[in-house]
């Protein structure tokens, strides 16, 4: 626009400054990866962009937020029909506060993302009315519960989030969105002073309190402005007391503290840069600026240089989309981020320049057809300081060594044919410095710039003949290697010689090593050495190398060995023993087939090969190789296409153009890895192979790569797997990996208990990758559906890779690592869940089994046991993931639930033990302290829910230990006293005990600390079936027990009746007789006989009544009632009381003991007594219940009066009602008894059925 550039030679005259001259643009290396809708962006067009404090990259887009989790998109959009989602569908700015939540401001609302809910908040915009209005809103800062925005209505705002009590700070500065302007860059500087982006002005504001005048105006026409003229600003950026400006007219350089303004519109001389949509810092002195023509530029301040990043060809996926840039947004990890509206997101990675790459710069007017970017050989003229280039397709090139511009070019098109082929295969330079040229149709020689084509047509197949692969001058002649057999040329006529050697093989190598002897190469079948002393009249061979293809050839410089390059690795050939070693991917070659290989001064070998650059270290004996991070112009390379210069430069033809440099400049680091990833393996555990060390002071959020206090930090593990049992410090893992496989890898931490853990991926001194995972955040967000931290992590091949983790738990502190191929993940997945399905199957069974085995005999002990079952159960599955997966996410409870679980499981095992082994008759003093102990458990398991510390897990292993220890000594006392009923118990508690010790002492890392879940697994279920098999055991004895004892009382009861009984009744016949007979002779005879009849009656009845509760038939709960009525009706009915019953006629039958049953009758009957002859009552009301409970059944008996009643302080009442209790605890039980004079008595029983 003519009159913003007016605007600024205005400034620029006024000012006395002048427009810098750049110098010409840097190359820069790097890599690009492109993410658009066919990746699952919602759309192409990026407004604001942001990477988390998690690692997690967010996108906003005109249709939607996206986040992106490294692996792919989702993408939220506004919903009616779903509650809490975003309000807005266009992005137009992302920050993030200090607890980890998003401020996302939309061209209708500002709205807050919680990542714990995963779902929005919406704060909407209110006009001067307090009405809510849709609004365009771009958050600024989100710091302190304090979130300060612009709007278009409200203007500047802060917002506590607690209140939501809105501050108006400015409220008439407008700014309007444009073609140019789409996002408002308002932001604080390091000092805290706040940089607004209107549309008329740039505005400081000092935030500072109590601060006067605190309103700077720049660029605009207030009247206090204090610098520059209006001007259209794209954008704004202060840094380091600068603020830097883009414009349409390029970038504005503003020192506000000198009033200093300069435009910088020129990235190369001569070349403007236009329009600057975007830019941001990298925060190592440089902006990186999105332009609308020229792609990205990299600006370094302090050299005042640029760099550009652009879309070169169409042949070059390594490129950016477009060149025009709408966004730029560096993240925390230097990653480069651009919008190449409207296609999407380009990810630049910057990567260090150890060899730089080059391709021909073809001109506009090349043909399409023939462009071909693969160089297939190298030559370097130092004379003419130029490079001479043959390539696939695309001919013969000449160029400027300076500044890669073209000198010559050779090729055939429709207007000339100046090559036998485009596909230039081999140069030769011979002494007379002509340049032969091998094609895939024939040979040509060129002297100076005129090129004469040559045709062998002394071959008998002339396409076999003519398909040249080498060439090899000697003393009179040139050899040429074709695809059949070698050929000679005589120098000085330039004509084929009919002499052919070899003429049925296929030549790849061709090498004059001495007077009449060569090497030579031939395809699959070796490197073969021909030996002649008459020109190849006649020769030997002597095979070297038995197999493969050899390529190429060099002697190392102390000309004892050489160095062989073939299909099958680098063959190390002695000259002095003549013995040969191969060096293989085995040894850290990138790939066996070797395309070129260069010496350099230090003796070391340089190949090329199908899978990128390798240095041989021959000192070492060490391979370092190199990749596209490296600047390679991509894996694969050619045959025969390197070159080395006089001064040591080195040259590697490839697909993608060549490589050049020198190898005393090469710095990339070398260090021995604690471990190689390579594509023959699925899986690998890392084991203790990685250094680590407890950060005691909490002092590192991220590693610190330069200071080498931090990397020394770092100390080798011992044990097993890394280990540092409970800790509350964060603890810091280093591993060096070198990756060989060109494919993703799954690093998985297999510990769910791990809180918070940051992983950071270190390539080239660099962060490329960090992301978070642990039970503290929300599972949701896990790329890997599992409770153990998983992380993708992209690694190119041949590349060195420091991977550091920051961990932090309140629980043990272990570190099985692995790193997994994803097909072999799931699978391990997949056995995971079948193992712990079929452990929570068992357990599911098993309480089922023991719930139904209570119903029928309702055991007291199987209550506790089947709580016990079911809390460790709930242990296991807190443990080792489950409910962070399937139930409560990031709850509080992922820290206290396990010691929960496990103090309940120890609390109902204490009552179970109790009811089981019977400790209240077998030990009884015992019984005291253990509850005393379980109230404790009770305690600690209560205050975990307010309050909870890391030592708390020392606290329930202490707990937990007490309880073995008393469960040791009630096996000891059981066993000694030779108690059948300990056996089982005992086998089930050794199971456990063990397991629980060998787990504990692995928490502890006293012993190696792998495969802990499986030892508590087996040991748990080994307990469980003991103790069920031990309640069959003891259920079987009961009902042994029982029939014997029914067996007994039946002969008993019979006995009894049949002769005791009878005996009795005889008795009683023959006093009555006698007493009868003397009642007139002898009266006092008679009186005798008389009491003789009375007790043998009274005895009678007693034997009946203990024949009826010996009788097993009278047990049920019918016989015994029906008894207890009929008694109660024949003692009232005769003091003409009325008996009103209220007894359930649907109560099951239930048996009671018989002493029981006796002691029952004996305290209702003393009762019935008692109301007869003493209350004067007319109506009885008799009542009995059964009340069912999880600890078994419970009778309830109440005789209620409606007599006199009486004083129950009374002292002889006292007494009466102390036989009363007494009885009732003998059927352990409880009475009340309630009697108001007047009004009646109550008589209640409450018993256990047992």
């Amino acid at each position: 626009m003519p009159s913003q550039k007016l605007l600024l030679c205005r400034w620029f005259f006024l000012s006395g400054i002048f427009l810098l001259n750049q110098v010409y643009a840097q190359k820069l290396n790097y890599r690009i990866d492109h993410y658009g809708t066919e990746k699952g962006l919602s759309q192409g067009s990026v407004f604001a962009m942001l990477k988390d404090s998690r690692g997690t990259m967010w996108f906003g887009t005109q249709d939607g937020l996206n986040k992106w989790d490294g692996e792919s998109f989702t993408v939220f959009r506004p919903s009616q029909k779903k509650k809490n989602s975003i309000d807005g569908i266009e992005i137009k700015k992302l920050i993030e506060d200090e607890n980890g939540d998003l401020w996302i401001g939309t061209e209708s609302a500002l709205n807050r993302y919680s990542y714990v809910s995963n779902d929005f908040k919406q704060y909407h915009i209110t006009n001067q009315q307090g009405k809510a209005v849709k609004s365009e809103v771009f958050p600024i800062k989100a710091v302190n519960s304090m979130v300060w925005y612009w709007s278009a209505i409200e203007g500047l705002v802060k917002l506590p989030i607690r209140t939501g009590k809105k501050q108006i700070v400015l409220p008439n500065q407008s700014f309007k969105t444009s073609y140019f302007r789409t996002v408002n860059s308002t932001q604080f500087d390091a000092d805290g002073k706040l940089w607004i982006h209107s549309s008329d002005a740039v505005i400081r504001l000092d935030t500072s309190a109590g601060k006067k005048d605190n309103i700077t105006y720049f660029f605009s026409n207030h009247p206090q402005n204090k610098a520059g003229k209006p001007l259209e600003i794209i954008k704004i950026l202060p840094v380091n007391h600068l603020l830097w400006i883009a414009t349409a007219e390029g970038l504005v350089r503003f020192d506000y503290i000198h009033n200093e303004i300069k435009l910088i519109n020129e990235y190369e001389k001569g070349k403007p840069i236009n329009v600057v949509f975007d830019l941001d810092t990298d925060g190592k002195g440089n902006l990186w600026l999105g332009t609308e023509k020229h792609g990205l530029l990299r600006y370094s301040i302090a050299n005042q240089t640029f760099a550009q990043i652009k879309n070169e060809g169409f042949l070059d996926k390594n490129n950016l989309y477009i060149n025009e840039i709408s966004q730029v947004y560096i993240d925390s990890d230097g990653i480069i981020w651009a919008n190449t509206d409207p296609y999407g997101i380009d990810r630049i990675q910057i990567l260090p320049n150890n060899l730089s790459s080059f391709r021909i710069p073809f001109p506009q007017d090349f043909p399409k057809q023939l462009l071909n970017y693969s160089v297939r050989f190298i030559i370097k003229d130092e004379q003419k300081q130029q490079l001479l280039l043959g390539t696939q397709q695309s001919g013969l090139w000449i160029l400027n060594d300076k500044d890669l511009s073209v000198v010559k070019r050779f090729y055939n098109d429709n207007t000339q044919n100046p090559l036998p082929s485009n596909t230039v295969r081999y140069l030769k330079k011979d002494s007379s410095d002509n340049i032969w040229i091998g094609t895939s149709q024939g040979l040509a020689l060129m002297k100076g710039y005129s090129i004469q084509k040559l045709n062998n047509t002394k071959g008998k197949d002339p396409v076999l003949s003519n398909f040249i692969r080498c060439i090899e001058e000697d003393t009179e002649s040139m050899m040429v290697g074709t695809e059949g057999g070698i050929y000679f040329i005589n120098k000085k006529t330039q004509q084929f010689q009919s002499k052919v050697v070899l003429p049925n093989k296929r030549i790849s190598l061709l090498k004059k090593v001495g007077e009449g002897k060569y090497f030579v190469g031939v395809y699959n079948e070796g490197l073969w050495q021909l030996d002649t002393q008459d020109n190849f009249r006649h020769f030997t061979v002597t095979k070297i190398v038995r197999e493969g293809i050899p390529i190429c050839a060099q002697l190392a410089k102390d000309q004892s060995i050489w160095w062989i390059g073939t299909s099958k690795g680098l063959v190390r050939y002695s000259l002095k023993d003549k013995l040969i070693q191969t060096y293989t991917t085995e040894d850290g070659l990138p790939n066996n087939f070797i395309y070129t290989c260069e010496i350099d001064k230090n003796n070391n070998i340089w190949v090329s090969t199908n899978r990128g650059i390798a240095r041989f270290d021959t000192h070492q004996q060490r391979f370092t190789a190199f990749n596209l991070n490296d600047g390679l112009q991509a894996y694969e390379f050619n045959g025969y296409s390197s070159f080395q210069a006089s001064d040591g430069e080195l040259f590697f033809g490839g697909v993608n153009g060549f490589n050049r440099f020198y190898p005393d400049n090469i710095t990339k680091s070398i260090f021995t890895p604690n471990f190689t990833l390579v594509k023959e393996e699925n899986q690998f555990f890392v084991g203790n192979r990685c250094l680590a060390f407890v950060d005691e002071d909490n002092r590192y959020a991220r590693p610190m790569l330069e200071d080498q206090t931090f990397i020394r930090k770092f100390k080798a593990t011992t044990n097993d797997i890394p280990n540092f049992g409970y800790a509350n410090k964060p603890v810091w893992l280093m591993m060096r990996v070198m990756n060989l496989a060109d494919r993703q890898w799954l690093m998985e931490i297999a510990n769910s208990r791990i809180n918070e853990i940051d992983l950071f991926v270190v390539e080239n001194n660099r962060v490329i990758h960090s992301k978070k995972s642990g039970d503290h955040y929300p599972y949701h967000l896990n790329t890997i559906k599992d409770a153990n931290p998983i992380f993708k992590i992209d690694m190119i091949e041949n590349q060195e890779y420091l991977i550091f983790l920051k961990c932090k738990s309140t629980e043990d502190l272990k570190f099985p690592i692995y790193f997994w191929q994803e097909s072999e993940l799931f699978q391990a997945m997949s056995n995971r869940k079948i193992i712990w399905g079929i452990y929570f199957g068992f357990i599911f069974l098993i309480v089922l089994y023991n719930f139904f085995l209570w119903l029928v005999i309702r055991e007291q002990a199987l209550v506790y046991y089947i709580f016990y079952v079911l809390c460790f159960g709930g242990l296991q599955a807190v443990l080792y993931g489950f409910f962070y997966q399937y139930i409560w996410s990031n709850s509080w409870l992922n820290d206290r639930g396990h010691l929960l679980f496990l103090n309940i499981s120890s609390f109902f095992m204490i009552y179970f033990t109790v009811q089981f082994l019977n400790l209240r008759v077998n030990l009884l003093r015992l019984i005291k302290p253990v509850q005393w102990f379980s109230y404790i458990i009770l305690l600690f398991s209560g205050l975990l829910f307010i309050h909870y510390e890391w030592y708390s897990n020392f606290i329930s292993i202490g707990l937990t230990f007490i309880l073995l220890i008393i469960q040791g000594y009630v096996v000891y006392n059981y066993v000694s006293r030779n108690i059948r009923i300990i056996w089982l118990y005992a086998l089930a508690m050794v199971s456990i005990s063990i397991a629980a010790i060998i787990v504990a002492l692995k928490n502890l890392n006293v012993i190696p600390a792998m495969n802990q879940e499986y030892y508590l697994m087996v040991g748990s279920m080994l307990e469980i079936v003991l103790f069920s098999v031990a309640f069959g055991d003891r259920l079987r004895r009961s009902q042994k027990e029982q029939q014997r004892q029914q067996m007994l009382r039946n002969e008993i009861s019979t006995n009894l009746h049949d002769d005791l009984a009878a005996s009795l009744s005889s008795l009683t016949m023959f006093s009555e007789l006698n007493r009868m007979k003397f009642r007139k002779s002898g009266p006092e005879t008679s009186e005798i006989f008389n009491k003789i009849s009375s007790r043998s009656r009274e005895m009678m009845r007693q034997v009946r009544e203990a024949v009826y509760d010996m009788n097993p038939q009278n047990d049920d709960s019918a016989e015994w009632l029906d008894r207890m009525v009929q008694f109660a009706k024949e003692m009232l009915s005769a003091k003409q009381i009325e008996l009103n019953l209220a007894i359930d006629e649907q109560i099951p039958a239930i048996p009671l003991s018989t002493q029981n049953r006796r002691n029952l009758y004996l305290f209702f009957k003393e009762a019935i007594n008692n109301i007869a002859k003493h209350s004067e009552a007319t109506e009885v009301q008799l009542d009995f219940r059964l009340i069912s409970s999880a600890f078994g059944k419970h009778g309830k008996l109440t005789i209620k009066d409606n007599g006199r009643g009486f004083d129950t302080k009374d002292t002889h009442q006292g007494n009466g009602l102390l036989n009363f209790r007494k009885r009732a605890e003998t059927l352990g039980g409880k009475v009340e008894i309630c009697s108001t004079i007047g009004k009646g008595t109550t008589i209640e029983l409450n018993f256990t059925f047992q």
